[in-house]
């Protein structure tokens, strides 16, 4: 399947971070040391806080490293970034 951009709305408890974290995780090239997958989460921080710890979980034992977008942390070797639009617009 060619890239696309996909938009899921369902429940709560569903499963919808994990449709989209899991891909995101598989197209991560462990042989790169550089940011490869940028999600740009919901208008709280809160929220994308959460999708950084549940890909945390995923990704433990793997070698794949996840960020959270912000001034204050470097993303230099992360693998994936988790963010809001409003760091990106910076």
């Amino acid at each position: 399947m060619p890239d696309a951009n996909i938009v899921f709305q369902s429940m709560n408890g569903s499963g919808k971070t994990g449709a989209f974290c899991i891909p995101a995780i598989m197209h991560v090239d462990l042989t790169q040391s550089a940011l490869q997958v940028l999600i740009i989460g919901g208008a709280t921080r809160e929220l994308n806080r959460q999708t950084k710890q549940i890909l945390e979980v995923l990704v433990k034992d793997l070698g794949i490293t996840v960020c959270f977008g912000e001034k204050s942390e470097k993303f230099d070797t992360s693998h994936i970034m988790v963010t809001t639009l409003g760091y990106i617009k910076q």
